[in-house]
């Protein structure tokens, strides 16, 4: 009888033990999922906060990464966006890239523009484990 008893007692012990965990996790889950609608995620070239650059600073960090940054499972990275380059006013085709890397042809492109070039970042798609997302584009403008 008092195995019994000693058995009852510690099943509820672990049982509410896990319960309370369980309402814990759940807790920060939401709190999280809150956090996550309340930021609104950018993107931006490396680590250019500036919108006008030199085309070796493009080229020196040809990444697109989503800012801020944040923690799993909701920390994001570029799958894929377009690139339009706008020299004086003429808007050329956009070029698809996979991943979140400048292509050689896109660098090999960057280099030839003259000063007053516009680089524009649109379509850009970034997703985590939590979700996926459309970021707003983004605009470089070449200074020299």
């Amino acid at each position: 009888m008092e195995k019994l008893l000693l058995t009852l007692i510690l099943s509820g012990i672990l049982f509410a033990s896990f319960a309370q965990n369980d309402a814990t996790n759940s807790r920060q889950a939401a709190q999280q999922e809150v956090q996550m609608n309340n930021v609104n995620p950018q993107c931006q070239l490396g680590d250019l906060a500036e919108h006008k650059v030199t085309k070796e600073q493009i080229l020196e960090q040809p990444f697109l990464k989503v800012v801020p940054a944040m923690e799993e499972p909701y920390k994001m990275e570029v799958e894929s966006f377009q690139i339009i380059i706008v020299v004086k006013g003429e808007e050329r085709a956009p070029i698809s890239i996979l991943g979140n890397q400048i292509s050689e042809k896109v660098k090999e492109k960057i280099l030839q523009l003259p000063a007053g070039s516009l680089v524009v970042f649109e379509n850009i798609k970034a997703s985590s484990k939590a979700c996926t997302r459309h970021l707003d584009e983004v605009t470089y403008r070449i200074v020299e």
